[in-house]
C-alpha cells in the first residue's frame, strides 16, 4: 500500500507542477487573464499535501526494515507531515479568519 502511495503522489505531483509552471507562463504571456491566476491560487494546498505524502512516503520506505510495517515509525514521519499541512493551511486561510 504504501509503494502504491509512493508512485501515485509522484505522478500526481508531477503533474499538479506541470499545470503549475504551464499557469505560471500563460499569466506572464496575459493569455487566458483569469483562470492561471485563479489556478496558482488554488493549487497551493493540494501540491503541498501530495508534496509531503511524497516525501513522507519516501522517507518511510527508505526507513522500513525488510517489508515489515512499523506503527511507531509511521507516527513519527506522518504525524509532523499532517501537522506541518495544518500549519499551512492555516497560515493560507489566515486572512479569512481574522474577519
Amino acid at each position: 500500500m504504501t509503494d502504491f502511495l509512493h508512485k501515485l503522489s509522484a505522478t500526481l505531483f508531477f503533474i499538479l507542477g506541470l499545470t503549475l509552471f504551464g499557469a505560471y507562463v500563460l499569466l506572464q504571456k496575459d493569455l487566458y487573464t483569469p483562470w492561471p491566476m485563479w489556478w496558482l491560487t488554488i493549487v497551493d494546498l493540494p501540491i503541498l499535501f501530495i508534496g509531503l505524502l511524497y516525501g513522507s512516503t519516501s522517507i518511510y520506505l527508505s526507513l522500513q526494515v525488510e517489508n515489515r510495517p512499523s506503527r511507531s515509525l509511521v507516527f513519527f514521519i506522518f504525524i509532523p507531515a499532517l501537522l506541518f499541512f495544518v500549519l499551512f493551511t492555516v497560515l493560507n486561510f489566515w486572512p479569512l479568519l481574522s474577519y
